[in-house]
């Protein structure tokens, strides 16, 4: 009786220093994020946007962005004007759509008509 008693007060140690042990222990150290939060599967900051840094604590600065076509830079971001795309505002919008295109249109009613033809858009001095 004495070893059983002891065999199950064995377990129970052991069952309590394992379940301690796993509860207690942070996969991450301790970051502060500032305003970003803290990415627990790679222990990392997630910063907002304008800023960088291993604890986003750095704010960009809009001096270097190289906005393009009227763009303004917001936290170190450079935001668009209508018909400009891209990191640096330096892509018009029309020009990612130049390129041949498949089409297959459906049209409803009696009788029920299916067309198929080939689309192209072209660069032209007045945009695509």
């Amino acid at each position: 009786m004495k070893k059983l008693n002891f065999l199950l007060l064995l377990v129970s140690l052991c069952s309590l220093v394992l379940l301690t042990h796993s509860c207690g222990d942070d996969p991450c150290p301790v970051l502060n994020c500032n305003s970003g939060t803290l990415n627990e599967e790679d222990c990392e900051c997630d910063c907002l946007v304008g800023f960088t840094g291993t604890n986003c604590e750095e704010q960009i600065d809009c001096t270097n962005t190289g906005c393009e076509n009227g763009a303004t830079c917001v936290n170190g971001v450079c935001v668009c004007p209508d018909g400009f795309t891209g990191s640096n505002c330096d892509v018009a919008q029309s020009a990612a759509f130049l390129g041949t295109y498949n089409v297959e249109e459906e049209c409803q009613g009696d009788p029920f008509v299916e067309y198929n033809y080939v689309m192209t858009f072209k660069s032209s001095s007045q945009g695509a």
